[in-house]
C-alpha cells in the first residue's frame, strides 16, 4: 500500500496544535508516514507571539516518519493556506491526507483514509475519504463504512486527479439560477445555508473553501466515504479559529472500533432521500 503524505495546517492556536500532534504521532501508521506543516505567517504583530510558540512546537520532535516544514512567507489565510498546501503537495504526489490544527484523530484514522483511498483510486464517482461522520447519521449504519452524495472538511484524504476537477472559482448567472432552483437539496433540507454561504464566498465575504468542494460534489453528483463511528474530534469551537465561533468540544461519538472492509461491502446512503431521517446539528455542518 501507499501511504499518503499527511498535510497538517496550522497557525496560531498552540494547544490545539499540540493536542493534534500527539494524536497523529500515536496514530497507526504515522510511524511508516510522511507529514507536512504549514505554517501561517502572522497577520500582525498581535499575533506573532502565539505563531512563535507553534512555530517551535511544531519543530520540537519528528511526530512522524518524516517531518517536513513549510512556512508561508505572509499571512494568507486559512483557504488560500490550504489550497496552496493542497496543491504543494500535488506538484509531488497522487494522493493526500488533510488535517487542520484544531482536529483529533483516533489511531484508525489514518489506516482507515490509506485503505479506502487504495480501494476507491479507480472509481472516478467516489471524491473523497472522510474520517469525521456526523453523529447522528451513524445509527443507520452500526457495522460497515458508507457513501454519501456529500463532503467534510474535518480530516480526509483525496486523490490529485479528482481534486483537480474541482473549480473554486464564483458561479456564473447560469450556475446562481440553477443553484437557485436547488436551493433546498443543496442545503440538505434545510439543515444548513450552504446556498448562501456560496454566495458570501464568492463575493469574498468569508473564507470557505469547502463549500466550493460541496458544490462540485452536488452538481456532479459525487460520493464520499464516511466511517460508521467518527474518527475525527474537532476542538476547534472555542472561538480561537477562522470560522466556527464558540461552541463546545464537537465529536459525533466516541471513538471505537471501525470496521474497515473491501469497496463492495460499503454500503450506498443519501441524506436526502426520506427513508433516512436527518437532524444534523447546524455546527457540525460548518465548512472551511
Amino acid at each position: 500500500m501507499k501511504y499518503a503524505p499527511i498535510a497538517l495546517f496550522v497557525y496560531n492556536r498552540p494547544l490545539h496544535t499540540e493536542q493534534t500532534l500527539n494524536a497523529l504521532k500515536n496514530a497507526e501508521l504515522a510511524n511508516e508516514s510522511i507529514l507536512y506543516i504549514f505554517l501561517d505567517g502572522p497577520k500582525n504583530d498581535e499575533a506573532k507571539p502565539k505563531v512563535n510558540e507553534v512555530r517551535e512546537i511544531i519543530k520540537r520532535e519528528q511526530w512522524t516518519k518524516e517531518v517536513v516544514i513549510i512556512e508561508n512567507g505572509s499571512n494568507f489565510g486559512l483557504s488560500k493556506s490550504i489550497l496552496n498546501g493542497i496543491n504543494q503537495i500535488f506538484k509531488i504526489y497522487s494522493r493526500i491526507i488533510v488535517l487542520e490544527d484544531d482536529l483529533i484523530i483516533d489511531n484508525q484514522f489514518l489506516k482507515f483514509i490509506n485503505f479506502y483511498l487504495d480501494e476507491f483510486e479507480n472509481d472516478m464517482s467516489v471524491i473523497q475519504i472522510n474520517g469525521y461522520m456526523f453523529g447522528n447519521l451513524a445509527v443507520n449504519n452500526k457495522v460497515n463504512p458508507f457513501l454519501m452524495n456529500f463532503v467534510s472538511t474535518w480530516g480526509w484524504g483525496t486523490w490529485k486527479d479528482k481534486w483537480q476537477k474541482v473549480s473554486f472559482k464564483k458561479l456564473n448567472l447560469f450556475e446562481k439560477i440553477l443553484l437557485m432552483i436547488n436551493k433546498n437539496a443543496f442545503n440538505l433540507n434545510n439543515s444548513y445555508d450552504y446556498y448562501t454561504l456560496k454566495l458570501k464566498k464568492d463575493k469574498g465575504l468569508v473564507q470557505s473553501w469547502g463549500v466550493d468542494l460541496w458544490y462540485y460534489a452536488f452538481k456532479k453528483n459525487k460520493m464520499s466515504v464516511f466511517p460508521p463511528k467518527s474518527l475525527v474530534k474537532n476542538i476547534g469551537f472555542d472561538g480561537s479559529g477562522t470560522n466556527g465561533g464558540s461552541k463546545k468540544e464537537l465529536t459525533s461519538n466516541d471513538f471505537g472500533k471501525v470496521i474497515i472492509t473491501k469497496k463492495e461491502n460499503v454500503v450506498h446512503l443519501t441524506i436526502v432521500k426520506q427513508e433516512i431521517e436527518i437532524k444534523l446539528k447546524s455546527n457540525e455542518l460548518e465548512f472551511v
